[in-house]
């Protein structure tokens, strides 16, 4: 059972299926949205102080309203650049770029102000990109594939390598940029008046919105080079399985042919409905523009005297939420140059990480990612798999932490500690199906074949209701499956529920290429 985070965490995306089925409570829909953000390895960041001072903003802006909504849910996300949004069900997601970006609390009202502008508008009851952004192992898949490769980290999904964890804070990025909401012109220039009403009228200055709609559009440029880079990505491994299609035996054929018609599908669902963000939106001075000439024609609207708090500085700047900020920051940094080999930026980064533990534990449990990252490269495994394991006690551990976890365990041959591991990531994320193909390797490692076949059935199960000997018709357009019982079936080398018709050797010899054909076809290499 989750434990309830502090007042102002946020939540995330309820799944299609969970949208459609009956009432639940607010606390039940919160622990599922925070769920699925979870899965698609989406870092929060734990800091009591910097949860209140962002509610106590909240709350000022709020109280200008005659009939105010209720208090949003707001997550604190490590992120490397600017970023604040309202998602689908109305919580605010702030990242900790934006938070040391803004210039004054009368800046990060104003961004508050335009996300709650959102909220008033019930603008997120018209947009719910989470159905158009399944968490499928293709999605995933695609979405690393767009970060790009990490030397000596296999990008196959059935394989998880500590030597990849640099690559955990980039893909929660990447989602978090296709699950945002895409508000159109009207909306963000309704927003922007509201959201300048609401800020005057809370005794902030409106001056604010000046420096903060150039950040805003600095970081719609950037969100829309990083969503190339998925549709790129995309693209590219749809063509890559192409000539397995048409070269491989029967086998690859109907494996490859599931992975093309998988990329086919999720480039349809995760990026067809979507146009480059911001791509239409005012200029920045446009923007300022309109909203002081809209605050011109209000000068009657009723404006707080109460003097601005002090707080911004005490909280921001100073103290152990600043010092928190700078180490997710260094942390960050050193993921990043891990990432793309640059040992001397992350040299150079690591000891303002380093110093987040100097006294004991990280003051914030996400820390522990980037600390393990550099563990990890300086060849003190012991130190990184402490790391995983304090991450995984805590509640807001992604998805790859308990892979992260269970692979030095998996290394060591305890193959049924790292099944409970994995067992335990599941139970937190309310769902199996991210670690099922995971699973399925290590049982398979372990010597029980039948474990892994029934983990492999489970797959098509909650997967797809068609087998992979029928994935192939999707080529032909007939069906769309969700890829995960191909997934399922690369990591177990051969079809469960099609084996009674093949010859114990021909399934033996697929056994011992778990997940060669579908990896190596996926790269465009024949087997």
């Amino acid at each position: 059972m989750m434990r309830k985070l502090r007042r102002l965490t946020l939540i995330v995306v309820i799944p299609a299926t969970i949208a459609q089925a009956a009432p639940v409570s607010a606390s039940e829909t919160s622990s599922t949205v925070l769920q699925g953000y979870l899965a698609r390895d989406m870092v929060f960041v734990e800091d009591a102080a910097v949860n209140e001072y962002l509610a106590s903003i909240v709350a000022r802006l709020l109280a200008t309203q005659s009939s105010p909504p209720l208090a949003p849910t707001i997550l604190v996300r490590s992120t490397a650049g600017f970023s604040i949004f309202t998602d689908t069900f109305g919580n605010v997601v702030v990242g900790t770029e934006a938070l040391r970006q803004v210039e004054s609390e009368d800046e990060l009202a104003a961004a508050l102000s335009h996300e709650l502008a959102h909220i008033i508008h019930a603008d997120a009851q018209h947009k719910n990109l989470m159905q158009d952004v399944p968490l499928t192992l293709e999605s995933s898949a695609i979405v690393a594939s767009a970060v790009g490769p990490v030397a000596g980290a296999s990008t196959q999904l059935s394989v998880f390598s500590p030597a990849g964890l640099g690559n955990t804070q980039m893909i929660g990025a990447m989602w978090a940029d296709l699950v945002a909401p895409s508000w159109n012109r009207d909306q963000e220039r309704s927003a922007d008046l509201t959201g300048a009403d609401v800020t005057k009228a809370a005794g902030y200055d409106t001056a604010a919105f000046s420096t903060l709609f150039s950040k805003i559009q600095a970081a719609n440029v950037l969100r829309n080079q990083r969503m190339e880079a998925v549709r790129n990505a995309a693209l590219s491994q749809g063509r890559a399985v192409q000539p397995a299609i048409q070269t491989g035996t029967v086998a690859d054929q109907v494996i490859a042919g599931a992975g093309a018609g998988a990329q086919a599908s999720v480039v349809d669902a995760m990026l067809g409905s979507l146009t480059p963000y911001g791509t239409d939106y005012d200029t920045p001075e446009q923007r300022l523009e309109a909203v002081q000439a809209h605050l011109q024609q209000t000068a009657g609207a009723r404006r707080d005297k109460t003097a601005r708090s002090p707080r911004f500085k005490q909280i921001l700047r100073e103290g152990p939420s600043g010092t928190l900020l700078v180490a997710d920051r260094a942390g960050i940094d050193v993921m990043i140059a891990l990432a793309s080999g640059d040992t001397t930026a992350a040299t150079k980064h690591s000891p303002a990480l380093l110093q987040s533990v100097a006294t004991g534990e990280p003051r914030s449990p996400h820390l522990d990612l980037a600390l393990g990252s550099w563990y990890e490269h300086t060849d003190h495994h012991d130190l990184a798999e402490q790391r995983a394991i304090a991450w995984t006690t805590t509640d807001l551990a992604t998805r790859s932490g308990y892979l992260w976890r269970a692979s030095y365990q998996t290394a060591r041959g305890e193959f049924d500690a790292a099944l409970a591991t994995m067992q335990l990531g599941a139970t937190r994320l309310n769902d199996r199906a991210p670690f099922l193909a995971q699973m399925i390797t290590v049982e398979r490692q372990k010597g029980d074949i039948p474990a892994a076949e029934n983990l492999t059935m489970e797959c098509a199960r909650v997967g797809t209701t068609a087998s992979i000997a029928t994935v192939a018709k999707a080529v032909q357009g007939n069906t769309q499956p969700t890829g995960l019982y191909a997934d399922c079936v690369a990591a177990l080398g051969y079809d469960p529920i099609a084996k009674t018709t093949q010859p114990a050797t021909e399934m033996a010899r697929k056994a011992t290429g778990f997940g060669k054909g579908l990896f190596d076809a996926l790269k465009g290499i024949k087997p």
